[in-house]
């Protein structure tokens, strides 16, 4: 009843303030932007790294989470975004403030003057006052309901970064341990290449081949040292890479230990999961800095109505310090405050359009985001589809050769060829195990960026 008399009171002092018109876009629903979405919950374990079934890169994937300066600053991010919550609650309620004031002045016979005050004299004052907004319009309140869901979107940015920074390790490792097969292959490669070399030397003496023969197969030497130092070097560099993802210097990647990795990759849905879109961790950062952003209107918006302060004094406050602690020096006041803009300029309706406009900026962010996840979604199961089929051929090609190799093995067992179809039947073989290699290499990082993709797991509800 209070609260519709003031309204009541306020109506026709602000007649003449109009506020702006608001036009806000609407939200799509996941299902009508792509209505082919698959249906039922997709369970991504919180720990997925662990599919990979190596201890070493679990221990990485940990260090980073705890000591990466981006993860540091996420977590700042959230406590800055707590702090103004307690600020704002803070401001709900009453303040009171302390006052002493004691000087010596000359007073203006022309203005205020007792009979008989000396002409100067001292001055003091003490008390204290309060000052209390009682919120009649609940603007106070929502104002703390929009920087919640602030807090709420930092905890969803955490998340976030959380997952990407894992992903980031996840494939720098992967690549680790595909540099150090291709350095294994590199190395029975060049071995491979100073027999062949060697026997057209021997052979190149005993004028059985040409020098044009010997020189080809040095030159094919070259090329396999030169291979070779550079799976060395990429080594080197992915172990660079690794020791800077955990916070540490490039030196600390030394003692990193050869990877074990074994590709035991759950499936992923060929559909995509609206599941897992849905509840994307960014997409949920997004939504809440909507729902803060539509609240800080409603705030604007309660600025035409006037503001109700309780507002109280007690104290001391006298001409002559000697009296001023006497009783007839006491002083009080209480009562509320009321104030009501009644023409300003248009400040209060450039206010609510420039928060419309932060909103609507939002909820274009907001669908532009989400129209971008759902082609990398199915950009992503594409690939992962696309990189398992060509794994699938790779293998075949590999064991294809493997066998061919082991036939070519017993033919020299057999004396039915000679050493060089034997190791020229090897350098096929490796060619082959190295583009099986580069298929489960692409078939990995596919997997994991399509995880990225998907938003992965959410470890915590954020309940702020």
């Amino acid at each position: 009843m209070k609260k519709f008399l003031l309204f009541l009171i306020a109506l026709p002092l602000t007649a003449c303030i109009t506020p702006p018109i608001d036009h806000s876009p609407k939200l799509s629903p996941l299902e009508q932007i792509e209505p082919k979405l698959g249906g039922g919950d997709v369970n991504i374990p919180k720990q997925w790294w662990r599919q990979l079934g190596d201890p070493q890169l679990e221990l990485l994937v940990n260090e980073a989470l705890k000591h990466s300066p981006n993860m540091a600053l996420a977590k700042l991010r959230v406590e800055a975004a707590q702090q103004q919550v307690n600020a704002e609650l803070a401001t709900m309620g009453p303040k009171i403030t302390g006052n002493a004031q004691l000087n010596e002045q000359r007073l203006s016979k022309n203005y205020i003057y007792l009979p008989n005050m000396p002409a100067t004299t001292s001055y003091g004052l003490a008390g204290a006052s309060l000052n209390w907004s009682l919120d009649i319009w609940d603007k106070q309140k929502k104002t703390l309901e929009a920087i919640k869901q602030d807090v709420k979107s930092q905890d969803y940015d955490l998340e976030f970064t959380k997952l990407w920074l894992a992903s980031t390790v996840v494939q720098a490792y992967i690549d680790y341990d595909i540099a150090f097969q291709h350095n294994q292959i590199a190395s029975e490669g060049l071995a491979t290449q100073k027999q062949l070399s060697f026997i057209a030397k021997e052979r190149f003496k005993a004028g059985l081949v040409d020098h044009n023969l010997v020189d080809q197969l040095q030159i094919e030497l070259e090329k396999a040292i030169m291979a070779q130092l550079k799976t060395e070097q990429i080594i080197k560099m992915q172990q660079h890479q690794l020791a800077a993802l955990v916070n540490q210097g490039p030196s600390w990647g030394d003692a990193l230990e050869a990877p074990q990795i074994h590709d035991e990759l759950r499936p992923l849905p060929e559909l995509i999961p609206a599941s897992l879109i849905a509840r994307r961790s960014d997409l949920q950062a997004l939504l809440t800095q909507i729902n803060g952003a539509k609240l800080r209107v409603d705030v604007a918006k309660l600025s035409y109505l006037p503001d109700v302060n309780l507002q109280s004094l007690i104290g001391f406050q006298a001409f002559n310090l000697g009296h001023l602690l006497e009783s007839n020096s006491r002083q009080f006041s209480i009562g509320p405050v009321l104030s009501l803009p009644i023409f300003d300029s248009g400040a209060i309706a450039s206010s609510i359009s420039s928060r419309q406009i932060e909103r609507n900026q939002l909820i274009y962010s907001y669908q532009n985001s989400l129209l971008s996840i759902l082609k990398e979604s199915a950009n992503g199961i594409l690939a992962v589809n696309t990189s398992a089929q060509n794994l699938t051929q790779a293998s075949q090609a590999e064991c294809q050769a493997a066998s061919l190799y082991a036939v070519t093995q017993q033919k020299r067992l057999a004396g039915l060829v000679d050493d060089t179809t034997l190791l020229q039947a090897q350098l096929q073989y490796l060619m082959n195990k190295q583009q099986l290699l580069d298929a489960q290499d692409q078939h990995m990082h596919d997997y994991v960026s399509l995880l990225m993709s998907l938003g992965g797991p959410i470890e915590t509800e954020v309940t702020h």
